[in-house]
């Protein structure tokens, strides 16, 4: 399963995919057939990712080597995602890494497979690479809503005033109010 982790750099959690110490994630049997698919050398390998692990190189090769990986892993048949083979790799994989302590690893591969499912693209590599993405931002988004900051705001986000200045000052009573009271 480990493997998989790093040939299909599925949900890619590990920093050696950028910095390149370490072993190559490109080039188990998969991502060597992949990246050849893809014409994906060393340097176009290179800042395939953000600091949050979103693939942010786009282009036709890389949707080409994600598209081929999905394919060959059998998460995608005929342009289409196959949630028997994608939900107990991403319960195992991604979100065992990025959210260990979730009672229900499950629920949580089946919750975000259901959000990404849908993402769009023109070609079946560039919706492979926006489903990737979109799990990973929903499995790294912190749980807005048991932060005491933003569980304020969103009560006082839509605080009324006739300007501006006057609705964030009615913002900014309303989350004194809540604070005080320890919310």
């Amino acid at each position: 399963m480990q493997a998989i982790f790093w040939c299909l750099v599925f949900l890619y959690a590990s920093v050696q995919s950028r910095s390149y110490e370490g072993p190559n994630p490109f080039s188990g049997q998969i991502g060597l057939e992949c990246r050849e698919e893809g014409r994906l050398n060393d340097d176009a390998l290179r800042n395939i990712l953000d600091e949050h692990n979103i693939i942010v190189r786009r282009n036709p090769h890389v949707y080409s080597f994600f598209e081929c990986t999905f394919r060959k892993y059998k998460f995608l048949e005929d342009g289409k995602f196959v949630k028997d083979t994608i939900l107990p790799y991403m319960a195992k994989g991604p979100v065992e890494f990025y959210k260990p302590n979730v009672v229900d690893h499950q629920k949580t591969a089946e919750e975000t497979y259901e959000l990404c499912k849908n993402e769009e693209g023109k070609t079946a590599g560039e919706r492979v690479v926006n489903f990737m993405n979109c799990a990973v931002r929903h499995l790294t988004a912190v749980d807005y809503h048991q932060q005491p900051a933003n569980k304020i705001y969103e009560i006082c986000k839509y605080k009324k005033g006739e300007m501006t200045g006057e609705r964030f000052v009615n913002f900014m009573n309303c989350a004194a109010e809540h604070l005080s009271r320890n919310e």
